[in-house]
């Protein structure tokens, strides 16, 4: 888990975000990855995860939020423009830094970890369970054929 210093850290670089043009437009922001679940290193970056769903233009929220942060060490991700494996690794791990309606937020991710868990277990399958997957999928193609 991260240190209590990180995050608080992370949360003073963000106070631009109680602006009220601000709150209008971004739901959350999570710190994830390697400082969030305490195995950074010494030259780990700080990962944090905008939440916006309401924004059209999402680069330029990206520019406008990114030339508000005064360190270089963030590395700065769009939560709707992430694939599902990278929005589940968020919602699980993700620590909230910043949120006006923490429940709101949970409930927009709640479709994305159902989604994740219908999915989870295609992303963890092995090589050998792919082939076998494949396999019955291939016989179940021939008997069809076969019946015309």
């Amino acid at each position: 888990m991260a240190g209590e210093g990180i995050v608080l850290a992370v949360k003073a670089d963000l106070s631009f975000l109680q602006d009220p043009l601000w709150r209008e437009q971004v739901l959350g922001v999570l710190l994830y990855g390697s400082q969030a679940t305490g195995e950074a290193g010494p030259r780990s970056d700080i990962d944090l995860c905008i939440v916006a769903p309401n924004v059209s233009d999402h680069s330029l929220l990206w520019r406008k939020f990114v030339s508000h942060l005064r360190d270089s060490h963030y590395d700065v991700r769009i939560f709707e423009l992430l694939p599902l494996f990278l929005k589940a690794a968020v919602i699980e791990e993700g620590i909230v830094v910043y949120c006006e309606d923490e429940p709101e937020l949970y409930e927009y991710f709640y479709p994305f970890r159902r989604d994740w868990q219908d999915q989870k277990h295609r992303q963890e399958m092995t090589a050998e369970e792919a082939r076998g997957l494949f396999r019955a999928a291939g016989r179940k193609a021939a008997e069809r054929i076969a019946k015309f």
